[in-house]
């Protein structure tokens, strides 16, 4: 393609892409996605004054200036990708870059205005200064652990792309430094038209990554908060126990698949005993704490496969796959005594108070083959062991 023609697309090119980035950020309002719309805003300038070059030739806009504007484009991508992974990056050390990065650009345009009509030394400088500037995004990812996202992985491997790129113009213009010819002239400029075919792709590829990086965070938050839904409907909110709701449809399941392959299960109902009294004594927060309590100890007692759930006020579920009634009955014993041994350190409970719980158990046999039969089971075993003086384990 025609250099200035090149030139001249690139700066459109990346016109459009900041405007599409800087509308994205106005629905999306992260920051990252405003600083790298001005990069591609700098970009632009800088290519559209670099084509001013081959009209008006080498004056302070079009080749100080302008490589002033394109290195800037690696610093905003870097302030983009540090605001990315603002949790994981010392606010420290992102101010103290861009304090170096103005820095070095104040220096390199002093410079760059001293020697701009030297054959040689502008492109030698600009290249190894923009080959350091890309580096460093790269060098960031490389040591995050967010590297193992694709998105992230493609813009290191971009990053060290143009790094190599650079370099190599680098040393290209060195060798012609140091070793001229009448070829010279002819071999820059169309050194200079591959260079921005190989840069090109890669910057507008780097620009183009962070609407997609925003897609894949918004994605994970929806993730997130689907998994927060679920669980609301899932748990109990006092207890951190599974819900009543969920309890039935899972109940189902289980007992289907129990008597499809002929496994026991068993189920165990758990009242604390008295506990309209802790309420009406102590007062409901203090009920709330002993619940809490009490579905704490249960967890450290189930098994990988069992489940327990909040099954009504101080009542709760334990359901045990693959287990006899016998085994439950050992759990429910062993349960029951680490409950009447439970220590309350709240405020308005005294130190010495003990609460017992009743226990009521039920297995799925030949004539207890669906859920109400096995509810009502241990609904009754319940009603025995309160009956018979609470604090006790009975079978239904």
């Amino acid at each position: 393609m025609h250099l200035p023609t090149l030139v001249l697309t690139t700066a459109l090119n990346f016109t459009a892409n900041g405007v599409f980035l800087i509308a994205f950020f106005k629905v999306r309002n992260h920051d990252f996605l405003k600083w790298m719309a001005y990069g591609c805003f700098s970009f632009a300038l800088g290519c559209l004054l670099l084509f001013l070059r081959f009209s008006y030739g080498v004056n302070v806009y079009t080749l100080p200036l302008s490589n002033i504007f394109l290195a800037l484009m690696p610093i905003c991508l870097t302030h983009s990708i540090l605001i990315f992974l603002d949790k994981s990056i010392n606010r420290k050390i992102h101010k103290l870059y861009l304090i170096i990065a103005l820095s070095v650009l104040v220096f390199s345009l002093i410079f760059l205005i001293s020697i701009m009509h030297h054959k040689w030394i502008p492109g030698i400088y600009t290249s190894a200064l923009n080959a350091i500037l890309y580096l460093i995004p790269g060098l960031i990812v490389l040591r995050e652990p967010v590297r193992r996202n694709t998105i992230i992985r493609i813009m290191l491997w971009l990053d060290l792309m143009l790094f190599i790129v650079l370099i190599a113009r680098t040393l290209i213009l060195l060798n012609f430094c140091l070793s001229p010819s009448t070829d010279d002239t002819i071999s820059n400029f169309h050194m200079m038209g591959l260079l921005l075919f190989l840069t090109i792709p890669c910057v507008n590829a780097q620009t183009l990554c962070f609407p997609v990086l925003d897609f894949m965070e918004t994605y994970r938050e929806l993730l997130v908060a689907n998994k927060k839904l679920e669980q609301l409907a899932t748990v109990d909110e006092l207890t951190g126990l599974l819900n009543r709701r969920f309890l039935n449809s899972r109940l189902e399941q289980e007992i289907a698949y129990h008597q499809q392959m002929g496994f026991p299960l068993s189920i165990m109902l758990i009242d604390i005993d008295h506990f309209k009294k802790i309420n009406d004594q102590f007062g409901h927060l203090a009920g709330d704490y002993v619940l809490q309590k009490v579905a704490k100890l249960t967890n450290k007692f189930l098994r990988v496969n069992d489940l327990a759930f909040r099954y009504g006020g101080e009542e709760f579920m334990v359901l045990l796959p693959r287990s006899e009634i016998s085994q439950a009955l050992d759990m429910a014993e062993g349960l029951r005594v680490s409950i009447s041994q439970l220590y309350f350190n709240h405020p308005d409970i005294p130190s010495d108070f003990q609460i017992t719980a009743s226990f009521g158990i039920s297995e799925l046999t030949k004539d207890v083959r669906c859920l109400d039969d096995l509810l009502k089971q241990a609904d009754l075993a319940l009603y025995q062991a309160k009956s018979q003086g609470r604090n006790q384990v009975c079978m239904g």
